[in-house]
């Protein structure tokens, strides 16, 4: 059987902190449960609300990785800066 080749998941997150914990934690658990080589990426620009906290809160139990830019730089430019990591 071939291994199967390590997947970068991106996830932009804008004062998503009521949402942010069940999705990063439900793509983690599919993705591990598939037997899945993974990291997640969090772009989390302009943010104002507590989803940094929420990354975070995470950072030891899954492999994620949080991208913290102080401006907001909008949808597109979220993902260019995550494509670029």
């Amino acid at each position: 059987m071939r291994a199967l080749p390590f997947l970068s998941v991106c996830v932009p997150a804008r004062d998503e902190e009521r949402s942010i914990g069940g999705v990063l934690d439900r793509l983690h658990a599919a993705l591990a449960a598939a037997e899945i080589p993974h990291e997640i990426l969090v772009e989390c620009s302009g943010s104002v609300d507590d989803t940094r906290r929420q990354v975070w809160s995470r950072i030891d139990i899954m492999p994620l990785r949080l991208l913290d830019e102080s401006a907001e730089l909008g949808f597109g430019n979220a993902v260019r800066a995550m494509l670029d990591v």
